[in-house]
């Protein structure tokens, strides 16, 4: 052991003075720095460090932008079409049937507005008629019937000749367009009245038919003519009782007196 122990000092003195043979400096005075220039692959240059951000950018479409004076775009729907409905009225006396436009899908309360307001004065001076205002109250249809309720007092403001004329005009523009009544009952002051028809007959359930000879130039269709078989009698004389017997016939003279 202590022979070991004495290899091992030998060996570290012998080292000792093979590093002081060789004469490595020791010490800050024996450093000698290298230049800059010698350095080799830039080593003495200074650190950078490079820090790299990535900036993301929407492009947005430009905004698109009408003129002042461009239209703008609508959607126009297409009113419906009006409808004709006749409306009659006088003219010399005679119930004539008037083209009038009305609202498409229009109400029976629309019609007797018409029929109440009456003729256009200025482009039909011929026509009149004899609804006064306030006549026509409540009209309703059921089962085919429309029952006209009238003001009383108005009614009686019409003069009775032409009573005829006023019920005639509200049954034909009821029954003559698409109301769907066939026949027309009226009240007066909500009390079931007969009213007055041609041929100075009164009905309480009236139609077209019933004023419809009233309408000018009404065709009226003629009875059908009924065949009579008739048997010719010959009134040809016979010969032989024909022969006058000169014993019998006589021949009467008149005598004139002088």
């Amino acid at each position: 052991m202590s022979q070991r122990i004495v290899l091992i000092s030998v060996l570290a003195a012998l080292s000792i003075s093979t590093i002081a043979a060789c004469g490595v400096p020791a010490g800050d005075a024996t450093l000698e720095g290298i230049p800059d220039a010698e350095i080799p692959f830039n080593l003495a240059d200074p650190s950078t460090t490079t820090t790299s951000t990535t900036t993301t950018t929407t492009t947005l479409p430009p905004a698109t932008t009408l003129p002042n004076d461009a239209p703008a775009e609508t959607s126009t729907v297409p009113a419906p079409l009006p409808e004709q409905v006749n409306v009659y009225f006088l003219s010399r006396g005679d119930l004539i049937p008037v083209a009038k436009p009305i609202r498409a899908g229009f109400t029976r309360n629309e019609l007797v507005d018409l029929l109440e307001t009456g003729p256009d004065e200025a482009a039909s001076p011929l026509l009149e008629s004899a609804i006064v205002p306030g006549l026509i109250g409540q009209v309703v249809v059921q089962d085919g019937v429309a029952t006209v309720d009238l003001d009383a007092s108005a009614y009686d403001r019409i003069r009775e000749r032409d009573q005829l004329d006023a019920i005639a005009q509200i049954v034909l523009t009821l029954t003559d367009n698409r109301t769907r009544a066939g026949q027309v009952l009226f009240t007066f002051d909500g009390e079931e009245n007969l009213v007055p028809t041609p041929g100075n007959f009164f009905k309480r359930l009236v139609s077209f038919d019933d004023y419809f000879p009233l309408i000018a130039d009404a065709v009226i269709p003629e009875p059908i003519p009924t065949t009579t078989a008739t048997t010719a009698l010959d009134t040809t004389p016979d010969p032989e009782t024909s022969e006058t017997d000169p014993e019998t016939s006589e021949t009467s003279e008149t005598t004139v007196p002088e």
